[in-house]
């Protein structure tokens, strides 16, 4: 099995209250648009991870939120990484033999989601690992036709 876990992003509403709706909707910002479109085209379940939400499918009812992973301390994030961990040991089953692709940044992979994830025994992936904003975006661009073809 392969499973993707995408950093949220979106887009700043101004101030102005949006309704709840489906993660995949809210998260709005280009980077998860471009990140949502690669990972529903190559991989057999996607969930976006929040710093308020923790583990969240595509469908599940969230409002926007404005917290940064990295602005928060490194205990919450651990802990945060606990919990996140958890929720997906309980939606997922075990991850033995799974491949599973982090399109985050370093505040969502370093706090020990990535240990977590290959001591359940998974395969870990971060194909954008290192690369700023702009070069991600051109690596999904250049990807999108591999990605909707697999």
């Amino acid at each position: 099995m392969r499973i993707a876990l995408v950093a949220c992003g979106g887009r700043d509403t101004g101030g102005q209250p949006r309704p709840p709706a489906p993660a995949r909707e809210v998260y709005d910002g280009p980077l998860f648009r471009a990140r949502r479109r690669h990972v529903a085209a190559s991989c057999d379940r996607w969930f976006v991870l929040s710093p308020r939400y923790g583990l969240v499918g595509p469908e599940d009812l969230v409002e926007p939120e404005t917290e940064r992973l990295v602005d928060l301390p490194r205990a919450w994030r651990e802990a945060w990484t606990a919990a996140v961990l958890a929720e997906l040991d309980e939606v997922c089953g075990s991850l033995a033999g799974s491949v599973v692709e982090l399109h985050a940044g370093r505040a969502f992979c370093e706090a020990g989601l990535e240990h977590g994830l290959v001591a359940r025994g998974a395969s870990v992936a971060r194909p954008v690992q290192g690369l700023g904003q702009g070069k991600q975006l051109a690596w999904y661009r250049q990807h999108r036709s591999d990605a909707v073809l697999s």
